[in-house]
């Protein structure tokens, strides 16, 4: 996201239209008018989001410039305060600034003009008291275009203007001092804001999306990514060096503020200039993570120290570091973000630092809630089912996930290491911080008086998240129209049922009964008894009979 910084490109900056000469301020060349003119300033090119104001500073009368080899052919002579600055607050900051009290105090405009030609009062430092001791601004006229404006003062005296540019967030106040003693026309240029951004790195999906500062066709570096909890996150900061001839000095302050789902490795934060994959040496930049109001740390480089370039115009500095998901993480599509602003010098006076607004990336992990039910009756919930989860890798090679109880990190490893998941009295039971994939369901032990199911349950995790550059700072923004969801196959099934991802339904059937002591199987087997008994008996006596006949 580019911001336009906006200066006064025919604008004289106090530090170039102070030239010495006593009593007289000196200017660009102008044509002679008389002090009473009513004359007219117009700001072309005007960005129809922006505005100047402008104050007079001082007034007078126009005078023959006595500097042979200047330029100049007329000067503002006979100074005196302007309407739209508090001149005696003014003068007593001038006063304060210089240490002059009693009779050495300056007693009027002229004599604070005088200490700006011989620079005892620099220029800058005027300029930043100017500023705190305004009055009532012009009013413009302004007239708008479909992207830009043009501001119009009119009715204006001979004297120098200050113009001040109202954004002071994102874009460098321009603070310039302009000669109006005939009415002209000035047009305002636009500046680049550092260009600037933020990134996460994703570890499974394929990413796609035009390059950008720090994404690379072909990689997966995104503004949108999904992680077990406990993972390792690479997150990129950039911004670029913009031009910063109006500056003496100029830093660049990285500021990275996570969500508390979000835990940021503070020794992993490095800086790197352009596309090196050495760090910049550590001496170079300032790492402060204590103390800083919702932030995680800011990271300030030095880019132009008293006049010398440390790091010229177009120059990518990339903020590099790591940061994991904790037990505090925003759960399925809710997310956790990674904001960042980026601070800058907007101001070339004093050094006031401007903010960009937030670039933000998101960072989502997922939660199964499987419920164990009857297989004839879904309203029966079943306690006590116990599963294990694994996740395939080469061949058939299985590692079973273990999550700890209090941090919620995830780890994969041996089955004996393994987590056991239960059903409560509910039927549920919560698998927590998981990234998408495939994963297998084990049940090891069945609810009681229930088949234990035999084969092992398919779960796919499947995140439609944007994975094109096209994240715009809101969470539903994070997904495209397939959202989130799961496809579960049970054992020896071949169809795959969608399922949201707290409504996963496990059936277990009751198990086939034996017969028990008392039961009709009991009498049944009496009652064949009884026959055996009485065809015995039957036998006996016949057999007998006939040995008697015989």
């Amino acid at each position: 996201m580019k911001k336009r910084n906006l200066f006064l490109a025919t604008a004289i900056a106090l530090s170039t239209v102070m030239a010495p000469m006593a009593g007289v301020v000196q200017s660009l060349p102008v044509i002679a008018a008389d002090p009473q003119t009513k004359l007219t300033l117009t700001i072309e090119n005007v960005p129809a989001d922006r505005d100047y104001a402008l104050y007079q500073v001082f007034k007078g009368s126009n005078i023959p410039n006595a500097l042979t080899n200047s330029d100049d052919t007329l000067v503002l002579g006979d100074i005196e305060w302007g309407d739209n600055v508090k001149s005696t607050e003014l003068l007593a900051a001038v006063n304060e600034k210089l240490n002059l009290t009693g009779d050495n105090a300056l007693k009027t405009a002229q004599e604070v003009a005088e200490k700006l030609n011989d620079k005892t009062l620099t220029a800058d430092d005027f300029a930043d008291l100017v500023s705190q001791n305004l009055g009532n601004e012009i009013d413009a006229n302004n007239e708008a275009d479909d992207d830009t404006k043009v501001q119009t003062y009119s009715n204006l005296t001979a004297g120098y203007y200050f113009a001040k540019d109202r954004q002071t967030k994102l874009a460098a106040p321009s603070k310039f001092m302009l000669k109006v003693v005939t009415s002209k026309t000035v047009s305002a240029k636009a500046t680049s804001v550092p260009d600037h951004e933020k990134k996460v790195t994703e570890n499974v999906q394929t990413v796609t999306g035009d390059a950008t500062l720090l994404h690379t066709p072909g990689d997966k570096v995104n503004d949108v990514a999904d992680y077990n909890i406990g993972d390792t996150i690479p997150f990129q900061l950039a911004a670029v060096v913009p031009d910063t001839s109006e500056f003496k000095n100029y830093e660049l302050v990285f500021k990275d503020d996570a969500d508390e789902g979000l835990t940021i490795d503070p020794t992993s934060i490095k800086v790197y200039v352009n596309d090196s994959e050495s760090a910049l040496e550590s001496d170079k930049y300032s790492i402060k993570t204590e103390n800083i109001d919702g932030d995680d740390f800011h990271v300030t480089v030095e880019v132009k120290k008293d006049g010398v370039d440390i790091f010229k115009a177009g120059t990518k500095l990339v903020v590099k570091f790591n940061g994991t998901l904790n037990e505090k993480a925003k759960l399925n599509t809710e997310g956790n973000e990674n904001h960042f602003k980026l601070g800058f010098t907007n101001n070339p006076n004093t050094g006031e630092k401007g903010e960009t607004e937030p670039d933000d990336v998101v960072v989502f992990t997922y939660e199964l809630t499987p419920t164990k039910v009857d297989g004839t009756d879904s309203t029966t919930k079943l306690a006590g089912a116990k599963f294990k989860m694994y996740k395939k890798g080469e061949g058939e090679s299985k590692s079973y996930a273990k999550i700890d109880a209090t941090t919620k990190k995830v780890t994969w490893g041996n089955e004996g290491d393994a987590t056991v998941f239960t059903s409560g009295d509910d039927g549920t039971f919560k698998i927590t911080g998981i990234d998408q994939g495939t994963y297998y369901l084990t049940e090891t032990e069945a609810p009681a008086g229930y088949n234990k199911l035999n084969g092992d349950i398919e779960v796919v995790i499947t995140s439609d998240t944007q994975n094109n550059q096209g994240y715009t700072g809101t969470i539903p923004s994070a997904f495209g129209k397939n959202g989130l969801k799961a496809t579960v196959k049970m054992p020896n099934k071949d169809a795959e049922k969608p399922a949201d991802l707290d409504k996963i339904a496990i059936t277990n059937n009751k198990g086939s009964q034996l017969p028990e002591t008392g039961g009709m199987g009991t009498t049944a087997l009496y009652s064949v008894g009884a026959v055996m008994v009485a065809g015995a008996a039957v036998f006996y006596v016949t057999s007998k009979r006939m040995r008697k006949e015989d």
